[in-house]
């Protein structure tokens, strides 16, 4: 079943959600009936796989904007989760419903939740395991993001900066590997990527094409996060009227998570505006791209 969930969480990363809807039921329906048959000296194994199967579908109906099922599948998973004991776990998913809260344009509480389960979670950096501080400085961006989107820039940049800081402890360190597939892909880049992103929702285009200058040309282990990214970096050449540009980092996106772009609305969003701002004919690439999102030529 640990195979099965990371052959899973694989196929969701990479942004193919068609075979992701094709998986995830079966093992989610395996996890419980796992739970249901477990003996008391594995139930709390068992109630730790139906946690991160749980915390996959959450994600994954977050992603195709289900969000009162993906609430759903988050409050059992942070359930199973408490009950396997796996504080990693748990602080994972909250991370995910802060996500969810966002989504639904519950700002104040999505940073609430965020700040107040990091403080909760916070360790000791001398004690700290790899994973305890990359789920920690994954809370911390997360509450970065909400502050951004509330307009307390300052309140965003201390968050982020003290998510730097776990990342430096961390250094070239990387989390056991019963937990990469939770925390993995938070470093020092996912942080810079972060001050990006704040600065796109500032509306600092500049600055976003300033920072993304010291984020690795290529993704990290989270794949979904650099790919956040370049949406941010596209964001800032349509704003800067760099239409070309704009368009080749989205085609870029789309020879690599065609089916992954074709759910972002921030995507769509920066195609609109490409195609509103062109004083030109539009190109076939563009075309390609406003059929991709079902936007108007």
């Amino acid at each position: 079943m640990r195979a099965n969930l990371n052959a899973a969480d694989q196929v969701y990363n990479s942004g193919d959600y068609a075979i992701s809807l094709r998986v995830v039921p079966p093992l989610l329906m395996n996890a419980q009936a796992a739970v249901d048959l477990a003996t008391d000296d594995c139930k709390g194994e068992a109630y730790d796989v139906l946690a991160r199967a749980q915390h996959l579908a959450g994600g994954l109906l977050l992603q195709l904007r289900a969000e009162d099922l993906a609430q759903t599948a988050l409050s059992e998973a942070l359930d199973a989760a408490q009950r396997s004991g796996d504080r990693v776990v748990a602080a994972t998913i909250i991370r995910t419903s802060c996500w969810l809260l966002l989504r639904q344009g519950r700002i104040a509480e999505a940073a609430g939740l965020a700040v107040a389960t990091a403080d909760e979670f916070e360790p000791r950096f001398s004690r700290a395991t790899p994973a305890e501080l990359a789920a920690w400085g994954w809370l911390l961006l997360g509450a970065a993001a909400a502050h951004a989107r509330d307009n307390r820039p300052d309140e965003a940049a201390d968050l982020i900066a003290a998510a730097a800081a776990a990342a430096v402890r961390i250094g070239e360190r990387v989390p056991a590997s019963d937990h990469l597939m939770l925390v993995g892909g938070f470093d020092a880049a996912k942080v810079q990527m972060q001050r990006a992103e704040s600065a796109a929702v500032a509306g600092e285009a500049g600055r976003v094409l300033e920072l993304s200058e010291h984020v690795p040309p290529v993704p990290t282990i989270s794949r979904s996060a650099w790919r956040r990214h370049r949406l941010d970096v596209a964001w800032a050449y349509a704003d800067l009227r760099k239409f070309g540009k704009a368009t080749s980092v989205l085609m870029q996106l789309r020879d690599t998570a065609p089916s992954w772009l074709r759910h972002q609305r921030y995507a769509k969003d920066i195609v609109d505006r490409i195609a509103a701002g062109r004083r030109r004919a539009m190109t076939d690439e563009l075309a390609e791209l406003a059929d991709l999102m079902g936007c108007s030529r």
